[in-house]
């Protein structure tokens, strides 16, 4: 037998009726994302501010000979902007031309992109420098960013606290750090103001509140997007697929989730992640936030229809045991043991207890690939 089909005999025993399985987890889960989420505004401006301040996460700390070596590893990654999303949507419409997307440097520079067009600002990415001043040396200067409306320059170097540029070896470091000094002599010969950041504001979680903090200074006021616009970028976005990958990411979650927990309380009793910086603190806070409303409209659907899933099954059938005569099992021989589960784990300890049984169990480290299923 499956640890299924036994944890449904004890529930129909114990209930002394049918029970209605509910084998539609994936369905109802991208349901909520293609259908439920455009009926709450809020949750779509949830979900598209961790997409696009969160989602992108560079957390390979690689180090780069040059800058052409780091360009040439970011080259497989889709470090597109949702303004550049968007906008390829719409001309799509009137277009059947390939179109060419903007696309960043940088994890950094795509989730400093994706803030300002989040918060209404303008902006185009490595617009020329307002004054020519290309020589032999140095091709024309580009700025990260230009909020065009504002005659305001954004540049955002990657440093840390101690101020070097630690993704290069020293000789390139050394570079960075002339180039770093170079923009900053041009802006004080002419006069331009330039809004600066840096790496290391990612780590200490400090990066977005300073940019707010800069366009207060300079009396930019935050147009977070209208509910029209909100809904319109999700449409955008949804066939993505960095989104797609994160519709997959809220499917495993949950189903580990569901594993261990039978109600939405263990949100409140999750762990932190260890040695986690700020941002990543905040990262997993956005990203529980958007889960646990996925998590109660999937609940709320199975309940509807009076249906119990695969994960609740187990968890119930441990509690019906106690009031059971039945099912007192003396030998209890388990396969790919692998593959065993927390529920499960949790089910054949009950099993063991409530037949005072023996376990046998074959299983092969070496093979255990359902991880993202909740093995253990």
């Amino acid at each position: 037998a499956t640890f299924h089909s036994v944890g449904l005999e004890i529930l129909e025993k114990s209930k002394g009726k049918r029970i209605a399985v509910e084998d539609q987890f994936n369905a109802i889960v991208e349901s909520y994302f293609r259908e439920e989420i455009f009926h709450h505004p809020e949750q779509v401006r949830d979900i598209l501010f961790y997409h696009g301040l969160y989602l992108n996460d560079d957390t390979s700390k690689k180090k780069f000979k040059d800058e052409g070596e780091l360009y040439e590893d970011l080259e497989s990654e889709d470090l597109t902007t949702l303004k550049d999303t968007i906008l390829a949507q719409q001309k799509a419409k009137d277009s059947k031309e390939t179109l060419k997307k903007e696309k960043v440097k940088s994890y950094e520079e795509l989730m400093i992109a994706n803030w300002y067009y989040l918060n209404g600002i303008s902006y185009t990415y490595e617009k020329p420098y307002e004054i020519n001043v290309s020589t032999p040396e140095h091709r024309q200067y580009l700025p990260d960013f230009t909020l065009n409306d504002y005659h305001v320059y954004h540049e955002h170097y990657g440093i840390g606290k101690d101020g070097k540029a630690t993704q290069f070896g020293e000789e390139q470091s050394t570079k960075y750090l002339i180039t770093m000094a170079w923009k900053r002599k041009l802006h004080a010969e002419h006069q331009t103001d330039c809004i600066e950041t840096y790496s290391y504001e990612f780590q200490d979680g400090t990066i977005f509140d300073h940019l707010e903090k800069e366009m207060k200074k300079r009396h930019i006021p935050l147009h977070p997007l209208s509910e029209q616009k909100a809904v319109q970028t999700m449409h955008s976005i949804y066939h993505g697929y960095s989104f797609l990958s994160f519709i997959n990411v809220v499917k495993s979650f949950l189903s580990l989730y569901k594993a261990r927990y039978s109600d939405e309380k263990g949100f409140e009793e999750l762990p932190s992640l260890p040695n986690a910086t700020l941002f990543e603190k905040q990262r997993e806070q956005h990203f529980l936030k958007i889960v646990k409303e996925v998590y109660l409209y999937y609940e709320s659907k199975r309940r509807e229809e009076g249906k119990i899933d695969f994960d609740d099954m187990i968890l119930s059938s441990i509690k019906a045991l106690d009031s059971m005569e039945g099912f007192r099992y003396k030998e209890i021989l388990v396969d790919e043991f692998q593959d065993i589960s927390y529920s499960r784990m949790l089910f054949l300890r009950k099993l063991l207890e409530h037949g005072n049984g023996n376990l046998f169990a074959v299983g092969d480290d070496w093979q255990s690939i359902y991880r993202f299923a909740g093995s253990d």
